[in-house]
């Protein structure tokens, strides 16, 4: 390959062509790699961070919930804890004794009412 004065060579190729060689390709691309396997981490965890404040503030609002239902049931606002086991009325239960659904519902314990654990 003629060389043109002035211009410097680098392994009979002139240093103004174009474009690169595949090592560099390849370097750069590795370099990418590594960088992008480092940011990936990183944003499961910023999304998983978000996920967590909004349970968090979910959280927050059941339990003001929860208080104020506390607070209005101590007043006498809401006469919470006089309601019996039963007392409900007659309710269509598909799960009761000898319906053909009273294999899909779980046998609840004596102590649940409505499948409800007690807040206190």
């Amino acid at each position: 390959m003629p060389t043109v004065p002035g211009l410097p060579t680098f392994r009979g190729r002139r240093a103004s062509a174009s474009g690169f060689t595949f090592i560099e390709l390849l370097v750069v691309t590795t370099i990418l790699l590594i960088l992008a396997s480092a940011v990936m981490p990183l944003a499961r965890v910023t999304v998983q961070r978000q996920k967590e404040m909004e349970l968090r503030r979910y959280l927050r609002e059941m339990r003001t919930a929860i208080d104020k239902f506390k607070d209005a049931a101590d007043a006498g606002v809401i006469g919470a804890f006089d309601i019996k086991a039963g007392s409900e009325g007659p309710i269509s239960r598909p799960w009761s004794k000898g319906s053909a659904w009273s294999t899909t519902r779980p046998a609840a314990s004596s102590s649940s009412c409505g499948g409800f654990r007690s807040i206190r």
